[in-house]
């Protein structure tokens, strides 16, 4: 019936939000991503890759293609250990998150490479993006959930209910 037409943006929102929940609900191997960076001699902080959900690992590749995963410390660990010279440069074993950051310690003292492991975010749907990025096999559980927002928009909560139940089966 016409009351119960959806606005294209609207049921791109609902197609959205199932997409999320699924996305933040289910560890996609599509989401685990790797990105290599280089340090540069005295500088400590560095932005992480973008777009991106959570910091997995950092290793750092050593003069024989070794990589050394660094140790996760904490800030106030960190402000126990700094110290700001060049002296107390060398190659990094540890490093911390502060917002979009990482700081590594100690401060590299040349040029090295690291690979940053990290999960990263699918991008939303849309009419010029249409294909989610997890496996084909989600794509009608994600329809359901969906379909299952929109009964909920019109309070209908029997057919909510009942689409709820195809997509968790």
């Amino acid at each position: 019936d016409a009351s119960r037409t959806l606005k294209d943006v609207n049921a791109e929102l609902l197609i959205n939000r199932a997409y999320w929940e699924l996305r933040d609900k289910f560890p996609f191997r599509e989401k685990e991503l790797t990105s290599t960076t280089v340090t540069v001699a005295g500088t400590r902080r560095y932005t992480m890759p973008t777009p991106f959900e959570a910091l997995r690992f950092i290793s750092l590749v050593d003069e024989d293609d070794k990589h050394i995963k660094l140790e996760r410390i904490t800030r106030e660990y960190y402000e126990t250990q700094f110290v700001d010279d060049a002296d107390s440069e060398g190659q990094p074993t540890h490093y911390f998150r502060e917002s979009d950051d990482y700081i590594l310690h100690p401060t590299p003292d040349k040029v090295r490479t690291l690979v940053i492991g990290y999960w990263g975010i699918f991008s939303n749907l849309s009419s010029s993006n249409t294909a989610p990025e997890m496996p084909q096999v989600w794509h009608e559980i994600l329809l359901y959930g969906a379909v299952r927002r929109g009964w909920l928009r019109y309070n209908d909560f029997v057919r909510a209910q009942y689409w709820e139940a195809l997509q968790m089966r």
